[in-house]
């Protein structure tokens, strides 16, 4: 059933007439038996769509447009040899999955955790590293307990803090206290952001910065320690959300595959988002979910406001590759830390590897990349670091992944209200942001951003 507008020649005229004038679009408040659009059918689009249908907007009001010719985003399941490795997105122990793993239950998905041990290779020795301790700097807890207190305050929706006039009080208390009072789920939270707002190690943040960032001792007061995988059974990851895709279309939501938007046209009573090779579709509101660096992009007449704050959102090429590695000196599951580049940020070098089974030896091998740069370059980098292991060497390549990682904002960005001012744009001429800006990309923050997000739209209170 068609559930949009197709928008008139005549309409199209005034909608780009309107949108070459320099008054300021004003907020386009929500009310109910208003069109959605949803643009990406991700993790973020797939919880804003279910979370409109909870919140009772009528799912035939709801379209989903994604590129892709299948809903899932950055999760990218693979089989190699019978069993699920995960190129994209996944579920990392401790986060807590709860409600993802309510949903794998809905659709009677089994999982199971894969204890895996953490250690650090130093690809410049060719031998196991030591991890720094959290208690090695004070300025790190400092950091790290402001920050903490500073991402409460912007994501109060999500977390229901005590209040931004109690930080500094909270400021003064001892950092056993600090952690006892804040407890380990919302610490843990924190601890994602930290990762992120630090650019994971953007060379122009502070050096705390970066001590922050290396909180990931097992010898810490508090322990950050990525001590597992949630692996998904059969399909993998993905299968979940192709089946959280599948239903919500059985619900009568919309979805719009292989449909690429090239421009959202905003005005003050509708919006068009234009598909390339179609007719220009037009809504009341459109939420996006990509990154939201590119959103600026596909504005029509974007302010210079707009671009330069949500140009303070940067990125990571990613690259990764499931391949076989032999002879490393590792002996079970584990999560391997490749230093020093895993905290110099080295473009086209191992970074980060998995092992999910402790009985093979394949491996999901994470890099930096940037866009020019070839496969060939970055396998040769990693068989170049893993050779300095003795005995060590890569084998067959099973499959590989170029995707975009860690949005961010510097903290300097972040502690100069970037959230406050990326709140205050949203809803300008009907466009709306549901996904997460600024987040290590664990897929329950996703979601949580955009089930809580999705609250505040419906409420008016964006």
């Amino acid at each position: 059933m068609t559930k949009y507008k197709v928008a008139t020649v005549l309409a199209g005229v005034l909608l780009t007439t309107l949108a070459h004038s320099e008054q300021p679009l004003s907020k386009r408040p929500y009310m109910s038996g208003q069109s959605i659009a949803i643009i990406g059918a991700g993790v973020s689009g797939l919880s804003t769509a279910r979370a409109l249908l909870e919140q009772g907007v009528d799912a035939r009001l709801i379209t989903v447009i994604e590129s892709n010719p299948q809903a899932g985003g950055k999760v990218d399941s693979v089989q190699v040899d019978g069993r699920p490795y995960e190129l994209g997105a996944m579920m990392i122990i401790p986060h807590r999955y709860a409600p993802i793993e309510a949903l794998a239950k809905k659709y009677n998905l089994s999982t199971r955790p894969v204890k895996i041990k953490g250690m650090d290779l130093d690809i410049t020795t060719g031998k196991i590293a030591a991890k720094p301790s959290l208690l090695e700097s004070a300025e790190a807890i400092e950091e790290f307990k402001r920050y903490y207190l500073q991402y409460k305050k912007h994501f109060s929706h999500l977390n229901d803090p005590k209040g931004f006039s109690e930080i500094p009080a909270a400021l003064q208390k001892s950092w056993p206290d600090f952690v006892r009072d804040e407890g380990y789920q919302e610490m843990d939270k924190a601890f994602a952001s930290i990762l992120s707002a630090s650019g994971f190690l953007r060379p122009e943040d502070p050096p705390q910065a970066a001590q922050v960032a290396r909180m990931l001792s097992p010898d810490g007061l508090f322990r950050i320690q990525t001590d597992g995988i949630q692996i998904f059974n059969g399909r993998g990851y993905q299968q979940l959300w192709l089946m959280e895709a599948a239903d919500l279309a059985k619900s009568d939501v919309t979805f719009l595959y292989n449909s690429t938007v090239s421009s959202i046209q905003r005005n003050e009573q509708t919006t068009s988002v234009l598909i390339k090779g179609g007719a220009p579709l037009s809504f009341d509101h459109v939420m996006y979910t990509g990154n939201l660096e590119y959103l600026p992009e596909l504005l029509d007449q974007a302010s210079p406001e707009e671009v330069a704050l949500y140009k303070q959102v940067t990125h990571y090429d990613y690259r990764s590759y499931i391949m076989h590695i032999k002879n490393l000196p590792v002996t079970d599951s584990a999560v391997i830390n490749f230093v020093p580049t895993m905290f110099t940020v080295d473009a086209g070098r191992p970074i980060l590897a998995i092992k999910p089974y402790a009985d093979t030896d394949v491996y999901v091998v994470y890099a930096y990349g940037t866009p020019s740069m070839s496969d060939d370059t970055i396998l040769a980098n990693i068989k170049s670091d893993i050779a300095k292991f003795p005995g060590a060497s890569v084998g067959s390549v099973e499959s590989k992944k170029a995707w975009t990682y860690f949005p961010h904002v510097s903290i300097k960005a972040n502690m100069q209200t970037f959230f406050n001012s990326a709140m205050n744009e949203e809803g300008r001429g009907g466009v709306w942001f549901t996904g997460e800006a600024t987040s290590y990309t664990a897929t329950i923050e996703v979601y949580e951003a955009a089930q809580g997000m999705t609250q505040l739209f419906l409420q008016n209170k964006l």
